[in-house]
């Protein structure tokens, strides 16, 4: 891994940093970090990018945005180390607090301020947003029960720019654990919290994002479905430690990700078997747990592999 950032390896004595884990979309980058770092500057916060060895131009995007921008550091991987670049960029993190952050949704230019508002007010072990308001009836509150955090807003954590990070809960976050699973950011946090024996987790139900509608996105997990959120999502809650969350409180947390964000809406299945992103071995593979992470029986998968599939 190499460092290109001119800025010195030290403490950042901000409240909070950003964080961008980035691979391959340099134009969606040059455009957010236009975006940001004047809201940075004005907020006295820090940004940390994470290049994962593109092979697109990203490098020369950063180089140029760093150019006599104290606020911007940046690092290159050697090689794609995958979804280690997530805990890879927040650990370079020195600030108090550290906002994990994807490029599908740009916070809005009052959601920096408000952030540093709130962790001024408290001593919080993680902060988790709302966004598109995708979470209804769960008013803004304080966790310190671990699995009822699971059993609520589990689900929603899957996406990585609801959470701002304790400069100490990422310290002792296990993500390694979940290596390769698409989703350390969670499972880290709840195998986190259930060591501690004590913890706050604040929940804002306030949408501090903007829905951005880029075209032509690279990357994504469409052809992915069924190893991302049949296989990888299932095998991450279910290793969750039994002594801190029930089986009962995984199966609500997995199912509830179903039926909110309706990946696995009938016709959506049957949309994944014309594309051949479903098919005979990848029902041989998952019946296991196929009924459990899409909430549709056994029956309706193996009649669905009789839909046919476009032909190429």
């Amino acid at each position: 891994m190499f460092n290109f950032s001119s800025m010195q390896e030290q403490k950042d004595n901000r409240t909070l940093s950003v964080c961008i884990p980035t691979f391959n979309r340099s134009e969606i980058l040059d455009s957010n970090l236009k975006y940001y770092l004047p809201l940075l500057k004005q907020n006295e916060v820090s940004l940390l990018v994470s290049d994962n060895c593109s092979t697109d131009n990203t490098i020369d995007i950063l180089k140029e945005h760093s150019q006599n921008n104290e606020l911007l550091k940046y690092y290159k991987q050697d090689k794609n180390i995958e979804d280690r670049n997530f805990p890879y960029v927040l650990r370079k993190n020195t600030a108090d607090f550290a906002w994990l952050l994807s490029d599908k949704h740009r916070i809005n230019k009052d959601g920096i301020s408000r952030i540093k508002e709130l962790i001024n007010q408290d001593d919080y072990d993680l902060i988790v947003t709302n966004h598109t308001m995708r979470v209804k009836n769960i008013p803004t509150k304080v966790y310190t029960d671990c699995e009822q955090m699971l059993k609520d807003i589990g689900w929603h954590m899957t996406d990585i720019c609801t959470l701002i990070f304790s400069k100490s809960l990422i310290a002792t976050t296990p993500f390694e654990r979940f290596s390769n699973t698409n989703f350390m950011h969670v499972g880290g946090i709840f195998e986190a919290l259930a060591t501690k024996d004590s913890f706050k987790v604040l929940w804002l139900n306030e949408n501090l994002f903007e829905r951005l509608a880029f075209k032509n996105i690279p990357g994504g997990w469409n052809s992915k479905v069924y190893r991302v959120w049949v296989e990888s999502w299932s095998n991450a809650i279910l290793s969750l430690p039994p002594s801190h969350y029930s089986i009962q409180s995984k199966i609500e947390c997995l199912q509830k990700h179903n039926r909110n964000t309706k990946i696995f809406k009938l016709r959506r299945m049957f949309k994944y078997k014309r594309l051949n992103f479903y098919r005979q071995n990848t029902y041989k593979r998952l019946k296991s747990i196929l009924p459990l992470a899409t909430g549709k029986p056994k029956w309706l998968h193996l009649l669905i592999l009789l839909y046919p599939t476009l032909r190429k």
